[in-house]
């Protein structure tokens, strides 16, 4: 079948007019931007042009709600990228409600405008894209959702301005925002992104910052990127990403070169056990 007959297939099994089917699949050629690839057949298509069409389909009776099960996951990064966009856009126009589901985190990120994270049938936290990485709700969300640094943490007292001081393994103690319900004794983790962190050979100690020393254990490159892993004592290990933003190739750091970390007290989330 032609790009215009799938598409058309479900209004035509449904006894459709055939004038009413050809208004109809224009439209959604048109939302989709195939209307120039109308009398083309799959073989002559591109990936992404053949998951256009299938969305077509999908949405040519104009339903409530389109359920999507990881549509993008047998395509290359660029093109799944350039289709997030695609999708984006196609649910602005069309204006119902898509229901994706992914094991791509970043494809979460990106698409949603409310994310649910899900464990054992179980939703553990339901909320915006923002909320969702920036003050993961515990500690499955906040291993799951990108990288993270999960710290074993207890509370050793509380201050009256809604922080804590709170005694980190590995690091010693610094002060952190206090949760509802917080109290002194209570074990937990302090969730804190890599992106958050400051990585130097030399820091300033400022009072609003906790403040490490450490040693450079491995690094990963990644493009735009770098992730220095930093042991700190007790064999414990930070992850911290810097921008790979200064001219040249050289690595700013090397294995077992003596580093200071340092992160603002509100930069993470302290998770109770």
């Amino acid at each position: 079948m032609t790009v215009r007959d799938n598409i058309a297939f479900p209004l035509k099994m449904a006894g459709w007019a055939a004038d009413r089917i050809a208004t109809q699949v224009d439209e959604l050629l048109e939302d989709v931007r195939l209307t120039q690839f109308g009398s083309r057949f799959p073989h002559e298509l591109s990936g992404g042009q053949r998951q256009r069409v299938a969305i077509a389909r999908a949405l040519v009776d104009r339903p409530r709600l389109l359920l999507l099960d990881e549509p993008l996951s047998a395509l290359d990064a660029k093109l799944r990228e350039e289709m997030q966009i695609e999708l984006i856009n196609l649910q602005r126009e069309v204006g119902i409600t898509f229901v994706y589901v992914t094991h791509d985190q970043g494809e979460a990120l990106a698409l949603s405008h409310r994310i649910a994270v899900m464990s054992a049938g179980s939703v553990e936290q339901l909320d915006i894209p923002e909320t969702i990485y920036s003050y993961p709700k515990n500690r499955f969300v906040a291993d799951f959702i990108g990288q993270c640094n999960v710290l074993e943490s207890e509370i050793k007292s509380l201050n009256a301005d809604g922080t804590m001081q709170i005694e980190i393994r590995g690091c010693g103690e610094m002060k952190a925002l206090a949760p509802q319900g917080a109290q002194p004794g209570q074990k937990g983790w302090l969730a804190l992104r890599p992106e958050k962190i400051k990585l130097d050979r030399e820091l300033p100690d400022l009072p609003d910052e906790a403040y490490f020393k450490g040693k450079i254990h491995d690094c990963l490159y990644l493009g735009d990127v770098t992730i220095y892993i930093v042991e700190v004592a007790d064999g414990v290990k930070i992850e911290a990403m810097l921008p790979n933003s200064a001219p040249g190739l050289a690595k700013l750091f090397d294995d077992d070169d003596l580093v200071e970390i340092a992160w603002r007290f509100d930069a993470g989330s302290f998770l109770v056990e």
